[in-house]
């Protein structure tokens, strides 16, 4: 009697589990959001990349968020992106909140859907227009409503960067690893003195190219004279690289990490200064 109501019960939570989404903990894919330089007052790309994708999908939703009010966000192409046949590739800007959805469907005639199996390729382009009053600065570009570090949390209103397979029960949470646009505007070198160019606060700015492959600039500013390190680490925290550390003049300060010896990934750098740190996510692709 006792087995037979074991294998009931075992019957019961297995059709259970099949009304519920799998969630793939051993996803491993990521998205990336490239950081690019432009000059105010024109327009310029961002790519959006999928990389070391493992797993088979047909639907696909990377929210993006551009809230700067010197960013006009003018299309959304996925020319040379991963879309195939019997897939569509679309997008809804909601320009009031400065987020954009780009996203993959199945065409309506596709039974079943079609699957991107590819570990890596472009997701899609972003085409914006940067305002000619825009000042120099980098302005991030991140997944809209995800915590990059967390897969998965702080969620609103149901959008995340997440991946479906052709049935839509498996659902894949990939990592996000944020971009921005670095802005260039002329300079008068005989404007203002040296202490209107000091800045104001310890500071650390987004890689430039990012992904990289094998070298990446990364700048930090010092409000004073003072000790800092700039240190980077792998996915699982050990140091692989430190690019400064010692005592550093107030100014802005650049440095270029090469990454030839190391594998293809996920990477950390921090600049650690008395009082604080400050940390950021860049990605390697060979």
């Amino acid at each position: 009697m006792r087995s037979k109501l074991t294998i009931l019960l075992a019957a019961v939570l297995l059709i259970f589990a099949a009304t519920i989404p799998a969630f793939a903990a051993e996803y491993s894919g990521y998205i990336s959001i490239d950081s690019v330089q432009a000059h105010a007052g024109h327009p310029f790309s961002v790519p959006i990349r999928l990389h070391n994708n493992n797993a088979a999908f047909s639907g696909l939703q990377v929210p993006v968020r551009y809230d700067s009010p010197y960013l006009t966000l003018d299309s959304v192409t996925f020319d040379g992106s991963l879309v195939i046949d019997g897939l569509s590739g679309g997008s809804f800007d909601f320009q009031a909140e400065k987020r954009v959805n780009v996203m993959y469907l199945p065409v309506p005639s596709s039974d079943p859907p079609p699957t991107i199996s590819g570990p890596s390729g472009l997701v899609a382009t972003l085409y914006f227009t940067l305002s000619d009053q825009a000042p120099a600065q980098f302005i991030d570009l991140d997944s809209a409503f995800i915590d990059s570090l967390i897969p998965g949390t702080e969620v609103h209103d149901g959008t995340v960067v997440n991946l479906a397979d052709n049935t839509g029960d498996t659902v894949y949470y990939p990592d996000v690893v944020p971009g921005g646009v670095e802005v260039l505007v002329p300079t008068d070198v005989n404007d203002g003195t040296d202490s209107d160019l000091l800045p104001t606060e310890f500071a650390l700015s987004q890689n430039y190219p990012n992904p990289f492959n094998p070298t990446t600039e990364i700048e930090f500013a010092v409000p004073r004279a003072s000790k800092v390190r700039l240190e980077v680490f792998n996915i699982l925290g050990q140091s692989v690289a430190t690019l400064f550390d010692g005592q550093a003049p107030a100014g802005v300060h650049r440095v270029t990490f090469d990454a030839s010896s190391n594998p293809s990934g996920i990477y950390f750098y921090r600049l650690a200064y008395n009082g604080g740190s400050v940390t950021k996510k860049m990605v390697f692709v060979k």
